[in-house]
Order: structure tokens, then sequence, then C-alpha cells
């Protein structure tokens, strides 16, 4: 998967699932409800403006040694119900590449890049680094910057913000619309990912500045050649 023009922007979103979002989700976090709403707004700019998301799910299996090493109810598995995603993030038919990362072929990148969508990947750990095709899918879409956003924010967003940060690549979380289980660890959490370089922006002014950034993006690009029109036709 060749490495070719960055895009502007890419959205992570983690775990937008019925088992973390749902009323009956075992994953399901206190502020589930008012944190929907945010990701709402966010997939629906990133429909309208033709962003690249990146749809991050938990896969397990039903004996997954994570749910005792954690202490977390079983979730994320194959084919049930709480695997489907949230009705304020679904879309039909996205490219899945599953946890091994050995998806072939892989999806139209070129595609991808100029009408966006969604692209799911599938991952077994906390850290978003074990699909080996995250960091391939980082060379290809080379974002100017990354805005991640879902559950859960203690776990999966610090482990993968934490390696990130650790490979250089920068990472803006939307901080209201992410799902907080444990409102003690998230604090630290919090404190771990600043320190590492981590930025945090509440999602009112994150969907303001990346609106007003590619209004004045397509303000700025230049009328196709003359005669372009006519050659393709």
């Amino acid at each position: 998967m060749p490495a070719t023009s960055s895009v502007p922007y890419l959205f992570l979103d983690f775990n937008t699932l019925e088992d973390f979002f749902g009323a009956k989700g075992p994953m399901l976090a206190p502020n589930a409800s008012q944190v929907r709403s945010k990701i709402r707004d966010l997939a629906s700019l990133a429909s309208k403006q033709g962003l690249v998301v990146l749809a991050v799910v938990d896969l397990h299996a039903p004996n997954d040694p994570e749910f005792a090493q954690f202490q977390l109810p079983p979730h994320g598995l194959d084919r049930s119900p709480g695997r489907m995603k949230i009705f304020e993030t679904y879309t039909r038919g996205p490219s899945v590449i599953p946890p091994s990362g050995q998806r072939r072929p892989w999806p139209n990148m070129t595609e991808l890049r100029q009408r966006g969508g969604q692209l799911v990947l599938e991952k077994t750990t906390f850290d978003l680094y074990s699909n080996p095709a995250f960091p391939e899918i980082l060379r290809n879409f080379q974002p100017e910057e990354t805005i991640a956003y879902g559950a859960v924010f203690e776990q999966d967003l610090f482990y993968t913000a934490c390696a990130m940060r650790n490979f250089g690549q920068s990472l803006t979380i939307v901080e209201d619309a992410c799902a907080i289980r444990d409102p003690a660890a998230a604090e630290q959490a919090r404190a771990g990912m600043l320190s590492r370089g981590v930025h945090f922006e509440p999602a009112e002014e994150v969907l303001s500045r990346v609106e007003r950034s590619l209004r004045t993006a397509a303000r700025l690009m230049p009328p196709p050649a003359k005669g372009t029109e006519a050659k393709k036709k």
C-alpha cells in the first residue's frame, strides 16, 4: 500500500458499538448518552465534508484473557449484536481489515482519499498498533491532523495515543466525545497523555475549526486548467 499525498484530517472513531453505547451494552459508560450527540456531529461532519474515518472496533474471543486481566465484561464478540455500529456512525458495506492486518486486496485508498468514507480496523487489544495495518494506513493517508473520539477514553484511546506519540504522530482527542467508565483512571490517563503532548479539544471547537479550515482550503484551491474537462470527456 504505497504512500501518497496527505489528507487534511483522519478521524479515529473508537468502538462506537452497541456494546459500548447501547442501553444494554456491557461496556456502557455513565456519560455515554451525552457523548453520543457529539459523536453524531463528528460523523455528520465527516460525511458532509468527505473525510476519511478509520472506525476502530474490538474483536474478542469469548474466553479472551483480557476480560479477566482487566476485570472487563465480555464484549466485542464476533457476530454478536453488541458489535453492531450505533446508528450515528453506521455506514453500509465498509471495507474491514482484520486484526492480522492481512486483507488482500487492500481497499481502494485513492477513492477513500478523494470521496471520504469509513474504513473498519479490527483489534484484539487496547493498543491500535496491535493491528499491523494501522501504521500502513497512517503512511498512506499521511494525515495533517488525526482526531480521535469514542470508547474507552482511559483504555483504548490512552494506549493508542501513547503509542502514536512514541512514533512521533500528533493527535487531537475530542474530550467530550469520549466514553469514560472509570473517572479516576480517566484523570490519570489524561495527565499521562498531556505529558506526552496529546492535544485535547471540545467537540464544538473541533467542528468549527475543521469546517472553517476546509472552507478556506476550498476557496484557495486553484481552478482546473483550461481544457481539462474537455479532455476527460
